[in-house]
């Protein structure tokens, strides 16, 4: 698969944390099929918090996120290695923002990303800090796999299933300082902007100095990062609404289509468009209540998910 955009991108070179100025669009749940088959086969399911992948799964370069992964091969181990520890598991967890690469070599996985801010975060980070790469094979051993043709609810109330049985409770996370709570309200109403750490900080009623430190401590990542990530998690949620690769990364503050790749590869270890050519995307959004899709003569509404 290629990271070429199938549209004419927009916008000019900028840094890291900027892009074109875009204004969000209202959504609602969507289903896409498109491109060839591909070992990257099976179906994303996004939903607020959580993107569950099932089907077959192949190899992802090395990447970090700002999310919890799962991952348990269905048929049979896969092989994993974070930074100089390679090993070949059946069921693994990887802490959010860990570098890691993986190979399932074609077999069918599930692969569960959940966001370490949620109400699970906080107790499951430390588990898979913990546990990192470990086998979790017989910690399962009761708990039954995932079905791959799962629709949404079903995947959801099954990733439910999976936290409690890896003995994880429901937590609320730890409120950060009412400045950072400041600055990611900053965030999310100008990541389709240029949100720039000064303005934050400004709005915070902070200094720069303060603001980076504090908020690299208690979000985890460096302000940059994070909106990076914000950005990330933005135009998921345009692509669930129908969106192609340039539309999704406009509306999400990327400079292009090629930007939103680099990064995207940079995060997850393949390019989107490998996902989006290639997969059954149920929609829901990752950050957002749902609202409406993006539609077009060429591009009418999708029906909605219902299980």
């Amino acid at each position: 698969m290629t990271d070429q955009p199938t549209a004419h991108a927009t916008g000019g070179q900028c840094d890291a944390t900027t892009g074109p100025a875009a204004t969000s669009r209202p959504h609602e749940p969507s289903t896409r099929r498109v491109g060839c088959p591909s070992r990257w086969a099976g179906r994303v399911i996004v939903a607020p918090g959580l993107i569950v992948y099932l089907g077959p799964g192949s190899s992802a370069d090395e990447h970090a996120h700002h999310a919890i992964q799962f991952v348990w091969g269905l048929d049979g181990g896969f092989d994993i290695a974070l930074g100089d520890h390679r090993s070949h598991v059946g069921a693994a967890l990887v802490p959010a923002d860990t570098a890691h690469r993986f190979d399932a070599h074609g077999k069918r996985i599930a692969l569960v990303l959940i966001d370490r801010s949620g109400r699970y975060g906080t107790e499951l980070q430390h588990l898979a800090v913990d546990l990192a790469g470990t086998d979790l094979t017989h910690q399962l051993a009761t708990f039954a796999p995932p079905e791959t043709d799962m629709t949404a609810e079903e995947a959801t109330a099954w990733c439910e299933g999976l936290i409690t049985a890896l003995g994880i409770d429901a937590i609320p996370a730890t409120p950060p300082a009412p400045p950072v709570e400041r600055t990611l309200a900053y965030l999310r109403g100008d990541i389709s902007g240029t949100p720039r750490l000064s303005a934050a900080a400004r709005h915070a009623n902070v200094s720069p100095t303060w603001l980076t430190h504090t908020f690299s401590r208690q979000i985890g990542i460096p302000f940059r990062r994070y909106v990076l990530w914000m950005r990330i998690q933005r135009a998921v949620d345009e692509l669930c609404r129908g969106a192609d690769l340039t539309t999704g990364a406009t509306y999400a503050g990327f400079s292009d289509s090629a930007h939103l790749s680099r990064v995207f590869r940079t995060n997850f270890g393949l390019a989107p468009s490998t996902l989006l050519h290639s997969t059954t995307l149920l929609g829901g959004s990752w950050t957002h209540p749902q609202r409406p899709q993006h539609s077009s003569p060429d591009n009418p509404p999708r029906p909605t998910v219902r299980s």
